[in-house]
């Protein structure tokens, strides 16, 4: 069935459940989206809906008609449904098994497809695509158009397995009719998931609105979350109220705890306990030397654990977060220090020499600024001028970097500073500090923009170049995003008198 599906492309590319994906892959789409806005000053709507018990909540009906939509043969079909119509399901334990069991009461039969079924996954991975293709049908989604070349493109959203984070964009739209459009989308995802025999949970569901106003001095600020109420709806006609976050409030979806307004303090350096069920990366590093301390493993078992159990927890998503360099550089030393001596190192060593590599003489600690970038390095050269949505909403942000900080060319050319400090946060601004910083070099194929007359200049290379404070360059900037110019020559007359900004 899957081969099928995947042979004819009938599983959309907004789902990330799939072959040659996972959770990091549907994070790195939601934070690029943001970017992209963030960077455009466009408004967003996004909802975040949770499939309660999506395995166990799939009619049969239904999911009778999709197997046969993608080849399964209907014998196969009845075989597997039947069983678990009538099944008589044990509990067992480490005390041998249950001497009862349930089954459907009379008149009635099981459905779901069941957890631990090794079918569940393809059987949930086909109805979403028809979900997916149902809600499409009203027009919903994210209406995308690269501020320099290349195609406009329409995103549904982001969907891993039960999690599914709908986006709403469409730059034509007011405050008012983008709010509703965001309503309209939200009942249409909760009415088809209902028409499959599932719900969505709703203390599991919320909404941000991302939108955007500016104060006198042309500093821009994210509006208060609106108060009129944005409902879902529930299986027997009624609805439910969820909650519409404002920007700066993270949520943990995948184990990335991410904001629209890309500040990744949250996931970093969260305070927590042991027993929480998700753990920010200083929240791993504390715990961790917790239990080390009590456990008094030789230096050798101490290795294994630090490499094997450590970071193995705090590189997941790693390449997903937007942070500044100096916030991932001030988040390591400290707990390195306290590690140094159940590691068999002496904590008089100096820094440089805890970091570099055994081969060099070093001890080979990892850093946790270094690992971010090379996470980020693979996550860009994996998903770079790739056809998929997350591919050109990539370069979408890079076309977005370029527009903001004034260059001809790829930012990524550019020296970070002055330049970068004039760009709002975004991943794309960070992946562009932390190459800069570590003098890696990445040739991409960029065209530069042409000049539109013959020895033009772009005007914040001129700005630059006169030597003004970074606070001058900012003011410069701002003036010339407001002007929608780039060069010289959109600001200058055709008889050298600069045209008033």
């Amino acid at each position: 069935m899957m081969s099928i599906a995947r042979e004819h492309e009938l599983i959309p590319d907004d789902q990330y459940a799939e072959k040659e994906s996972d959770g990091q892959d549907e994070a790195f789409m939601k934070q690029l989206v943001y970017d992209f806005l963030r960077l455009m000053k466009i408004a967003l709507g996004i909802v975040s809906e949770d499939a309660s018990n999506c395995y166990d909540r799939i009619a049969h009906p239904f999911c009778s008609l999709v197997f046969q939509a993608f080849g399964v043969a209907i014998a196969s079909v009845i075989a597997m449904l039947s069983c678990i119509q009538r099944m008589k399901f044990y509990l067992r334990t480490a005390f041998g098994e249950s001497p009862g069991f349930m089954t459907a009461l009379l008149g009635t039969i099981i459905q779901g497809l069941c957890q631990g079924n090794a079918a569940s996954p393809a059987g949930w991975s086909v109805v979403c695509a028809i979900l997916l293709a149902a809600y499409n049908q009203g027009g919903h989604g994210a209406k995308i158009k690269p501020p320099i070349r290349g195609d406009n493109f329409e995103t549904a959203g982001v969907l891993y397995v039960d999690d599914v984070d709908l986006f709403t964009m469409d730059a034509t739209l007011d405050e008012e009719a983008l709010w509703t459009e965001i309503q309209s989308s939200t009942l249409d995802w909760s009415g088809v998931l209902i028409g499959s025999g599932g719900t969505a949970k709703g203390e599991k569901c919320f909404g941000y609105l991302a939108d955007y106003m500016w104060d006198e001095s042309g500093q821009w600020h994210y509006i208060p979350p609106p108060t009129k109420p944005l409902v879902i709806l529930l299986p027997d006609g009624t609805t439910e109220e969820i909650t519409v976050l404002p920007c700066d409030v993270h949520q943990v979806t995948l184990g990335v705890a991410s904001s629209p307004d890309g500040n990744n303090h949250h996931h970093l350096a969260a305070e927590g306990k042991a027993r929480d069920k998700w753990k920010s990366i200083r929240t791993k590093a504390e715990v961790w030397v917790n239990r080390l301390k009590n456990a008094h493993l030789p230096s050798k078992y101490v290795w294994v654990s630090y490499r094997l159990q450590l970071w193995s927890s705090v590189r997941y998503s790693l390449g997903v977060l937007s942070a500044r360099l100096k916030d991932m550089t001030e988040l390591c030393p400290r707990f390195a220090f306290e590690v140094l001596p159940h590691l068999g190192i002496n904590r008089r060593v100096r820094a440089g020499w805890r970091y570099m590599h055994s081969a060099f003489g070093g001890f080979g600690l990892l850093d946790l600024a270094t690992e971010a970038v090379i996470s980020q390095v693979n996550l860009f050269l994996q998903h770079w001028d790739n056809p998929a949505p997350i591919g050109k909403t990539l370069r979408a942000c890079m076309q977005a970097l370029q527009l903001q900080c004034g260059c001809r060319g790829c930012p990524l050319s550019e020296r970070f500073y002055p330049m970068g400090e004039l760009c709002d946060h975004s991943w794309v601004t960070s992946f562009w500090e932390c190459v800069s910083a570590y003098s890696i070099m990445i040739e991409l194929d960029y065209p530069d923009l042409p000049l539109p007359r013959a020895n033009d200049q772009m005007i914040m290379q001129v700005a630059i170049s006169l030597g003004y404070t970074l606070a001058q360059l900012r003011s410069v900037n701002r003036c010339r995003i407001s002007s929608c110019s780039l060069f010289l020559s959109d600001i200058r007359a055709p008889s050298r008198v600069l045209l008033p900004i």
